[in-house]
């Protein structure tokens, strides 16, 4: 799946404006080589001004709006990827045919350490969604060292709602985040393309090892119950 955004504002990186079709100030730039900022330059002259198909793996609020050089990275890196960015091929370019031979060695080099970075950051997050969400409804959270399990804690206690609650009522996927960071050490964060989805539909019908989750001490918390109250959906039954 693709998604086709356009551009009709200024290009901002880490501050600094960029008017469309003109490439951005090197003096405002973050610290970086030559030849990566020759590629951010040779994406903003071919599609700054025009529409950036990305990956949807990506959640980016605002394509205009980057929050660092990185960004930028594997914007290129998911657009070069699937399918050598396939809007630009409509206007008779793409990222790639635009490269020299130094310049793809060294993309290949920083997309692969860009890709390394999203995952092991994304290792720590998790995307709370449920199936039968009516538009779009994830919630974030984000383990500060990663050591606990965000799956297991959230199927745990969506659980423990259907114990309380009746199996008739939902628990949001925000009553379930907030539960998380309340209780388990957990942040808020924002959307990440390489998360762990914890689908609180899917991912809880006929779950494998449900008794041992359940009966798993470490997971209880006093005061779970009044926690997840307000974010209840439905009358228990």
């Amino acid at each position: 799946m693709m998604l086709e955004r356009a551009f009709d504002a200024p290009a901002q990186i880490d501050g600094a404006v960029v008017a469309e079709g003109v490439a951005p100030d090197k003096s405002a730039m973050p610290d970086h080589s030559e030849l990566t900022l020759g590629l951010a330059e040779k994406a903003f002259a071919i599609i700054g001004a025009d529409t950036f198909t990305v990956s949807a793996r990506l959640s980016v609020d605002d394509p205009r709006t980057l929050r660092n050089f990185g960004l930028l990275e594997s914007m290129l890196l998911m657009a070069y990827n699937d399918g050598k960015a396939d809007a630009l091929h409509d206007r008779g370019g793409a990222v790639g045919d635009a490269m020299s031979s130094e310049e793809h060695e060294h993309f290949d080099a920083m997309a692969a350490e860009v890709e390394g970075d999203l995952k092991a950051e994304g290792a720590k997050i998790y995307r709370i969604t449920h199936h039968y969400d009516i538009g779009n409804q994830d919630v974030y959270v984000e383990h500060p060292t990663g050591d606990v399990d965000g799956k297991q804690v959230a199927l745990y206690l969506w659980f423990k709602a259907w114990d309380w609650f009746g199996s008739s009522v939902l628990i949001s996927n925000l009553g379930i985040a907030s539960v998380m960071v309340a209780f388990y050490g957990f942040r808020h964060c924002a959307a990440h393309p390489f998360s762990t989805t914890v689908d609180l539909y899917s991912d809880a019908e006929g779950l494998p090892g449900y008794d041992a989750l359940m009966s798993d001490a470490s997971l209880h918390r006093e005061g779970l119950r009044d926690a997840m109250a307000p974010h209840v959906v439905g009358s228990a039954g």
